[in-house]
């Protein structure tokens, strides 16, 4: 396992833990006694902020100490297309969802939106990483 990838698997294992936490912050956030911060807003804002400096750090350590070659951004690139697809699908049933439940009160809850716009944002992170590490164990023939 090259170092890249186990850096891949920490930001899978960070991301999925933050997304775990905004979860437990917004479906407890009827609960204010629960939360530090009693507004579910302000406690996803702290939360992802977290998650974008842990980000940030495994970024610069992996650009830091290793170099970009070419099967790299092969990888990132079949990853990036994967994580695309995957979203779009995701976004699209889960707005579906979100309209077939509401349609007849003729309105959407706005946390609802609230939690797709973030859940779909630590999905991206969650799904790019966790690509990254099966392409790169499955591979692509590039290496014959």
């Amino acid at each position: 396992m090259d170092f890249r990838v186990k850096l891949s698997l920490l930001n899978v294992g960070s991301w999925s833990i933050f997304f775990i936490v905004f979860c437990i912050a917004f479906f407890s956030s009827t609960q204010p006694e629960v939360l530090p911060l009693s507004n579910y807003r302000t406690t996803t804002a702290i939360i992802f902020a977290i998650a974008n400096i842990v980000n940030l750090i495994i970024l610069y350590v992996m650009k830091k100490s290793e170099r970009t070659d070419e099967r790299n951004l092969k990888i990132e690139a079949i990853s990036a297309v994967i994580t695309m697809v995957i979203m779009m699908i995701l976004f699209f049933l889960a707005s579906m969802i979100l309209y077939i439940i509401n349609v007849d009160s003729g309105t959407a809850p706005v946390s609802w939106f609230w939690f797709l716009a973030y859940g779909s944002i630590f999905s991206v992170f969650i799904l790019f990483n966790l690509s990254y590490v099966i392409i790169s164990y499955k591979g692509f023939k590039y290496e014959s």
